[in-house]
């Protein structure tokens, strides 16, 4: 959302409705009293129930970029070459799906992030104006301006 409402570009239809519950695509819809929708309908609604009670219980009444962790200590689940085989079997399953008409491939969650973290180590981070002149502006905030460049 904040991506959007720094660039001031339309929010994907289906990911947001506004404090009336209508659909919409502008990101001040969602800080003016929207709500964001749930991925995965009904299932990640309820996904989403679970985080959310989980986090108020631990954090207390939301505020923006709220955070919660859940670690789960796999080896009293089972044993790491078990649990690496059975991995392997999921991912590999999940990349051999036939992917829908205008996608190249079916991909694993975070697979998107880290394809995309290993293109921008080689080509560097494109920047709107309006995300650069963020940054210069908290660079200049905290004295840092100068020591980087956006170019």
């Amino acid at each position: 959302m904040l991506v959007h409402r720094t660039n001031k570009t339309p929010v994907p239809d289906g990911w947001i409705v506004d404090r009336h519950g209508n659909d919409a695509t502008d990101a001040e819809a969602f800080y003016d009293g929207g709500a964001m929708l749930p991925s995965a309908g009904s299932k990640g609604g309820a996904l989403a129930v679970v985080a959310e009670l989980m986090a108020r219980a631990a954090l207390g009444p939301p505020h923006e970029l709220n955070w919660i962790m859940v670690i789960i200590d796999l080896a009293f689940l089972a044993d790491r070459p078990t649990y690496d085989v059975a991995a392997k079997e999921i991912k590999d399953k999940i990349e051999g799906c036939r992917p829908r008409p205008g996608f190249d491939a079916v991909m694993w969650p975070g697979q998107p992030e880290t394809l995309r973290h290993s293109e921008q180590r080689a080509s560097g981070i494109t920047y709107t104006e309006s995300e650069q002149e963020t940054i210069r502006s908290l660079a200049d905030r905290f004295g840092l301006l100068g020591q980087f460049s956006l170019d």
